[in-house]
């Protein structure tokens, strides 16, 4: 046991003399690199070492792209700092489709379509990032695999925050925001889907302790009508919408869960109906995209 403290001494202190070394002659840039790579060979004796090092010849054999500075820099800092990505993945975007770019061989472009989904303003985003995970290229998956990652744990984190929050204080507009960010995460296709189970009920419980508080909160309502329809529960669904155009006539939160419901249950007499009482009572353009073409066709 003594020889066994000994070897570990000395390996952390060569490890360490190493690593000292290289930070010495790096430029700035590289440093962030060495400093992941220290730590990965502290942490697991002799194979984190071992690890660090193919990182670096790695890193070394493609500066052209940087890669593996990018995704060392990525795992352990915020996406707010890739703006730059950001932007040239918008641009890529607009020229091609995230499914279209992961059958190109352009490991550069599905690191930034891949980057562009973390921000969280792409519907899906978690489904389309399991088609990069079954990539062949082992940086894809890499990037796709550690940013499904990042973004539950973002989501659960803000989660868990506002729940705190929420509880201390008991703030109206705070079950407002954290109804819409338990529908924001459901909605990623992030969670497997014993994950996703557990959250929908974790939510539904949110929901109803939420409404006892504040029983004239649209927003509340609204997301529990949706939830009863993501669930496929019709009856249920149907009567919460009913409830929302009664109570809040002028909102269409309402009448867009009644068409939902009366859409897939093929009820065509009602469904004409509620469209007709949306362009009495709603303005059109204030409608989610997903309703409005579909209204004025049955409108017109």
């Amino acid at each position: 046991m003594t020889d066994l403290y000994i070897l570990l001494i000395v390996y952390y202190l060569l490890t360490g003399l190493f690593f000292y070394a290289l930070k010495k002659k790096a430029s700035h840039d590289k440093k962030g690199l060495y400093n992941y790579c220290l730590i990965l060979a502290y942490a697991c004796p002799p194979a984190g070492f071992l690890i660090a090092v193919l990182l670096i010849m790695a890193d070394r054999f493609h500066k052209k792209t940087n890669w593996a500075e990018e995704y060392l820099e990525y795992i352990s800092s915020d996406l707010v700092n890739y703006e730059h990505i950001r932007a040239e993945a918008l641009h890529d975007r607009s020229l091609i489709s995230f499914s279209s770019g992961l059958e190109l061989d352009d490991t550069d472009l599905q690191k930034k379509l891949i980057v562009q989904l973390s921000s969280g303003s792409v519907a899906n985003e978690g489904g389309m990032l399991r088609k990069a995970v079954n990539q062949n290229d082992a940086e894809t998956v890499h990037y796709a695999a550690t940013t499904i990652n990042v973004l539950s744990d973002r989501y659960r984190k803000q989660i868990n925050e506002l729940k705190k929050v929420f509880t201390n204080h008991r703030l109206e507009e705070t079950a407002a925001e954290l109804s819409l960010l338990y529908s924001h995460f459901l909605s990623s296709g992030i969670l497997p889907l014993r994950q996703e189970k557990s959250l929908i009920r974790e939510f539904y419980q949110f929901l109803v302790y939420a409404i006892k508080y504040f029983p004239k909160n649209a927003t509340l309502y609204y997301q529990l009508e949706m939830l009863y329809i993501r669930n496929g529960e019709w009856d249920k669904a149907e009567l919460q919408c009913l409830k929302m155009v009664h109570d809040f006539p002028d909102l269409y939160f309402g009448y867009v869960g009644l068409l939902e419901v009366y859409f897939k249950n093929n009820a065509w007499s009602q469904l004409y109906s509620v469209v007709d009482q949306l362009n009495e009572h709603t303005e059109i353009e204030k409608l989610p995209d997903k309703y409005r073409e579909f209204v004025r066709q049955l409108g017109a």
